[in-house]
């Protein structure tokens, strides 16, 4: 009967474990949205965040050239600039 609880449990035990290992890797993931072109062509803008987060982040980058892409600061609803 011991044996029989232990080759019940011992599956469960590694479930749980994976299952908090795959939400552990579900939190980084990085999510894109609103992408968006500038009408020149030039530039494109993104809303990134991830998935364990609520804050998102806007970005902008060139299109051409390898520079990174920057940060932007925009305000909260409400916020005074």
């Amino acid at each position: 009967m011991k044996h029989l609880l232990l080759a019940c449990l011992f599956p469960m035990a590694l479930t749980v474990q994976t299952m908090q290992q795959l939400t552990e890797q579900l939190g980084k993931t990085v999510l894109y949205g609103d992408i968006a072109l500038s009408p020149d062509g030039k530039h494109v803008a993104w809303v990134q965040s991830t998935a364990a987060t609520t804050s998102k982040h806007t970005y902008i980058r060139e299109t051409s050239g390898s520079a990174s892409a920057a940060m932007v600061n925009i305000p909260r609803a409400g916020e005074r600039t």
